[in-house]
């Protein structure tokens, strides 16, 4: 045991086995501490120690012909039980407190089986470490493992352990009926003990401490805390910037009351902030065009000067909306912001016992945890990525639990969710803010019911707001095709002079772009913006849109001007329309883009038309979108009643809406989801999406010319390559990576994603060549359009399966 290593030698460095495994042991707890703390530490202490087995240690020389090792986590999981349940029956001679921590038990047994695979169900007659069979079951490593080292080794911290090898083995064989006892009939007493929903989240609690301490050890990534220099810093940045953005709003012609609003919203703001600093949760609800994004970074900013915050996690709905809010908190801070979006990437499957990676065989498990750790002191992500932090179903994932530390969530646009997975998603964010000492900000126009979810009221951070009257929404039953709906826009922007045309897929936008491109007036620019596009082009888009508004406001554009977009208009975009066209979404998601009508004021009430949109004259692709049909159902049900829906009454009818649809969709229902999950099937609550539906889209490199890029994104790049294409070798090029330091590859992943656009499969197959397990390359530079991105490969195909076009937001 003593001479075995953990991984390759390094150097003169030694990775030597027991090192390992008392390193981790005292991350996850103590000795000498609680029951709970003397049972994190044996869990770590013995997660690998099957490591020590023959096979196993050949395989890690780097000169070994064995392609993988026998699994290690099966026989860890056998001992941990094996030497738990002896001391726990040492330690407490109450039946009581021994079921508690023997159930508290289970967690960490699954935790280590399962620390390179899921987070597995546990439940039935069959022991996790049974499912291996052949002679790498548990019984079968036995005489290849040095287990008296093992023993030793944890009778140096528990001398009271007292374990043979002839006594494992004998248990080994008749621990299945324990099992079932502990897993079905304790389990349930052990519930009517605490909250469902405590006890099911205590599992990727308990699971997290021990892969957190595992992999920190193993990869050596380091914390990236938000220093109080770095915050002051940031806080001087963000006020001169809100300040310029203030000069330019007023300089486009917004209306003065406005601006001077914005400023007078953050500052009281502030102020309720800093009265209630030490509570968890926080409300910041604006109408769109108050400066929600900035206002919730200034008090994320100040609750890490003050209220000891360590990290700023802002959550966006959508990856198209997060590019631009990422480069707005770059801008205002002044400070390195680090995307987490890939998608593909987080879907890749990974062996159950994926030791590979130790011996520089596959890297993708460096991939994963340089993404998943989340050490960062400013994280921008979606909320994809953060409900799997909250209901990981694979082991690197809980990875991410540790970022929330002591860290600030800004929600944004939360009303997005799925209604159906709302108040569940609001009971697993509040045991993980008690936990985990986190604050969460909700900041929204329209905030869906929190009570039942967090059962505690948040502190409300806005003040009282007068809601302007700076747009009508103004429903037509009557359905558009791409033709008629060109008609009408091409027909009234010679009035209203700017113009925005959303719509619910990538395909219907680029569709409807080209044929408003082919029937403009030639007075009329026409611009396309979708998901669909590297993130310079969809910022060169709405600079070039910003631009133009701002020369109209000041009389200087004689032109027109239409955008053909998708749902990334609704949040993250300062941009203002003077005429707004929208496929029927539902009620929050109209509010949300209504927002971005006469949005600084500037004139008079601007019309948002509302309406069915029929893809190709077949068939409304909403439901493929927004998924839920009781929200599809109340929107039209409000929209039929109400045609007409001032700025000033959008209010109520949020009101109205949520209030039916929470009568409507039975939410204590879903709560039972907590109740099966502490029961043990956690597989329920696992890889939970917040839109119901989470289609597999695939990540294209284009190596687009370095003068596209801004300068600070060119220096970025100019750290690992000359061009984009350099840049890709050198992030293919595993030992080139891994001899970066932590902070280099966080900052090559960000350089990286400079050259990315989503896309679907069939997509990807056509244009571009896999080079990785997540990564394709474009095959020519010609297949990106300078107007449309990668958009415009939709437009052709035939509409075989409806669900398809909804894959790319």
């Amino acid at each position: 045991m003593e001479d075995c290593v953990a991984r390759p030698d390094d150097g003169d460095s030694k990775h030597l086995l027991i090192d390992h495994l008392v390193s981790v042991a005292n991350a996850v707890g103590s000795p000498t501490g609680s029951t709970y703390e003397r049972i994190g530490f044996l869990a770590g202490l013995v997660h690998d120690a099957a490591k020590c087995h023959e096979d196993w240690q050949d395989y890690i020389q780097p000169t070994s012909s064995r392609q993988k090792g026998p699994p290690h986590s099966p026989m860890g999981a056998a001992l941990f039980a094996f030497i738990a349940e002896r001391l726990l029956s040492k330690w407490h001679a109450d039946r009581k407190e021994l079921q508690t921590h023997r159930d508290r038990m289970l967690n960490w047994l699954m935790a280590i089986n399962g620390h390179h695979g899921r987070l597995g169900d546990f439940g039935g007659q069959l022991v996790p470490w049974m499912k291996v069979g052949n002679r790498y079951s548990v019984s079968g490593l036995i005489p290849g493992c040095d287990l008296n080292g093992v023993f030793e080794l944890v009778a140096s911290f528990f001398p009271d352990s007292d374990c043979s090898v002839s006594e494992f083995e004998a248990w080994v064989h008749g621990y299945d009926r324990t099992w079932a006892k502990l897993a079905d009939t304790n389990r349930v007493k052990q519930m009517d003990l605490a909250k469902h929903n405590e006890v099911a989240m205590r599992y990727p609690l308990d699971f997290s401490a021990l892969i957190i301490a595992d992999r920190i050890h193993a990869g050596g990534f380091p914390d990236d805390d938000l220093s109080a220099e770095d915050t002051e810093c940031a806080i001087r940045s963000h006020d001169v910037y809100c300040q310029a953005q203030a000069s330019k709003a007023l300089k486009k012609g917004a209306s003065p009351e406005i601006v001077a609003l914005r400023t007078t919203v953050q500052q009281a703001a502030l102020k309720n902030f800093l009265g209630a600093s030490d509570k968890k949760f926080y409300t910041l609800l604006l109408p769109t065009g108050y400066g929600k994004t900035l206002t919730s970074l200034r008090v994320a900013l100040e609750s890490c000067r003050t209220a000891g915050r360590r990290r700023i996690i802002y959550v966006a709905p959508y990856l198209s909306i997060l590019s631009q809010a990422t480069q707005e908190i770059e801008q205002a801070t002044g400070l390195e912001v680090f995307q987490h979006h890939h998608l593909s990437l987080a879907a890749t499957t990974i062996g159950d016992d994926a030791d590979a990676s130790l011996r520089g065989g596959d890297d993708r498990d460096d991939d994963f945890e340089l993404l998943d750790t989340w050490k960062t002191s400013i994280l921008t992500t979606t909320f994809n990525q953060f409900f799997r932090a909250l209901f990981p179903s694979r082991a690197q994932q809980t990875l991410r639990i540790d970022a929330l530390n002591k860290s600030i969530v800004i929600i944004d646009e939360p009303q997005i969710i799925d209604i159906n997975v709302w108040s569940v998603f609001l009971r697993a964010l509040s045991v993980f803010a008690e936990h985990h000492d986190c604050q969460i900000l909700f900041t929204t126009a329209t905030l869906p019911p929190l009570s039942l979810g967090l059962e505690c009221d948040p502190v409300p951070l806005a003040p009282s707001v007068h809601s302007q009257h700076r747009y009508d929404i103004q429903y037509v039953d009557q359905p558009f095709d791409a033709e008629s709906l060109t008609e009408a826009v091409c027909g009234k922007i010679g009035e209203c002079s700017s113009g925005a045309v959303v719509l619910n897929t990538v395909r219907d936008a680029a569709d409807v772009y080209s044929k408003v491109k082919a029937a403009r007036d030639p007075d009329t620019r026409v611009y396309c913006l979708t998901a669909m596009m590297l993130p310079y082009h969809k910022r060169q888009i709405i600079e070039k849109i910003g631009i133009f508004l701002k020369r109209k406001a000041a009389a200087r554009e004689t032109a027109n001007l239409i955008i053909v977009c998708t749902q990334m208009l609704e949040a993250g975009v300062d941009l203002s329309f003077r005429q707004i066209w929208r496929a029927r979404s539902i009620l929050p998601s109209i509010a949300q883009v209504a927002g971005r009508a006469n949005r600084h004021g500037e004139s008079d009430p601007s019309p948002v038309t509302v309406f069915p949109f029929h893809s190709r004259g077949e068939q409304e692709l909403r439901r493929f979108v927004y998924r839920d049909r009781t929200a599809n159902e109340i929107t039209d049900s409000i929209l039929l009643s109400n045609p007409t829906i001032p700025e000033t009454n959008m209010r109520k009818r949020l009101d109205e809406y949520y209030e039916n649809c929470w009568e409507k969709n039975n939410q204590m229902a879903l709560m039972k989801l907590f109740t099966r999950a502490a029961a043990g099937e956690w597989s329920c609550l696992a890889g939970l999406e917040p839109f119901g539906f989470s289609p597999p889209r695939e990540e294209i490199f284009v190596p687009i010319p370095m003068s596209n890029l801004k300068k600070n994104e060119r220096a970025l790049v100019g750290r690992f390559a000359t061009n984009a294409e350099d840049l890709l070798s050198r992030y293919l090029d595993s030992p080139y990576r891994k001899s970066l330091s932590f902070r280099e590859r966080k900052l090559i992943q960000i350089a990286v994603q400079l050259f990315i656009v989503p896309t679907r499969v069939d997509i990807a197959e056509r244009i571009a060549t896999q080079v990785n397990d997540w990564l394709w390359k474009i095959k020519s530079i010609d297949h990106y359009s300078s107007e449309t991105g990668l958009a415009h490969w939709l437009v052709e195909e035939e509409l075989d399966d409806p669900q398809i076009a909804a894959i790319i937001l």
